[in-house]
């Protein structure tokens, strides 16, 4: 629910109609019974490997996209608990400046995730020498400076935020997002072109193997962008209903409506995550690496 909340005193008047009411409280408790489990379970995992690496009992390294993963999930953790703080804050004082300062936080570096995401199944597929050798120390440190730059950038944004207008964030948080899906359209359009056009190194008996780990990555890929499309058009619809000199029962309800298509982008990554680690039904291969 990182969406425009310039308007709370509009969203207060929404509450007042059931229909919208029962729509956010639902959204509400979807992040709950929905969301919360996966992200429990992503941490659980991590907590394991993490334990078993510490007793070296296993000495593989964490893979980026794992990483990208768990700082996601730590995002999720925070933007679920500044909703309700958000929600109830409308009848208790305090919480929602708390809520919506969360929320604030949250919303750019869910986007950069994702398409941190999608530049390492890129690497993966189009530059596998250079991927590989991005594995190794050099790589995770490009990787972590990546991630600590994501949060600055969303403390940076907060900070802002109470010298901006919040249409003003809003426009930039949706530049951020099609900056992403425009670069993640790149990344699926050039993965696509390796699967028809495999390079000439690739030996036979390994080809399905190679194919498969490549459709995988594309998949991934493709997954992201569609999810992040969702999560752009609902937030533009939101920001869109919320017009005070035009507020009525039917924008509530389209408004509050529109939050759901953020859902996606929020469950993709966890499930990817749970899908590789083997932890779904059906999954017969793990998917670490392309």
């Amino acid at each position: 629910m990182s969406v425009n909340f310039s308007t709370h005193h509009l969203i207060t008047d929404c509450l007042e109609f059931t229909t919208a009411n029962l729509i956010l409280t639902s959204m509400l408790v979807t992040n709950i019974l929905l969301l919360f489990p996966l992200l429990v379970c992503v941490f659980y995992l991590g907590l394991q490997r993490w334990r078993k690496q510490r007793s070296g009992s296993a000495v593989s390294l964490m893979s980026h996209s794992d990483f990208f993963t768990y700082n996601m999930a730590a995002l999720e953790v925070i933007s679920i608990l500044g909703s309700w703080l958000y929600r109830f804050g409308f009848y208790v004082d305090g919480l929602q400046q708390f809520g919506k300062t969360f929320l604030y936080v949250t919303s750019p570096a869910q986007t950069l995730f994702h398409l941190f995401t999608c530049v390492e199944r890129y690497m993966a597929v189009v530059h596998p020498i250079t991927y590989l050798s991005l594995k190794q120390a050099g790589g995770v440190k490009i990787r972590n400076i990546s991630t600590g730059c994501a949060w600055l950038l969303c403390l940076g944004i907060l900070g802002l935020s109470k010298f901006l207008s919040t249409t003003y964030l809003t426009v930039t948080n949706s530049c951020v997002m099609v900056f992403s899906l425009i670069a993640i359209s790149f990344f699926s359009l050039s993965v696509l072109n390796v699967l028809k056009h495999p390079g000439p190194g690739e030996v036979s008996k390994d080809r399905e193997r190679v194919d498969q780990s490549k459709q995988r990555a594309f998949h991934t890929i493709v997954a992201i962008m569609v999810t992040q499309l969702f999560r752009l058009v609902g937030i533009v619809v939101y920001s869109v209903m919320f017009d005070p000199s035009v507020l009525n029962d039917i924008n509530c309800v389209v408004g509050f409506s529109s939050i759901w298509l953020i859902v996606p982008s929020r469950l993709v990554l966890p499930l990817l995550f749970l899908q590789r680690a083997g932890k779904l039904p059906d999954c017969k291969h793990k998917t670490d690496s392309a």
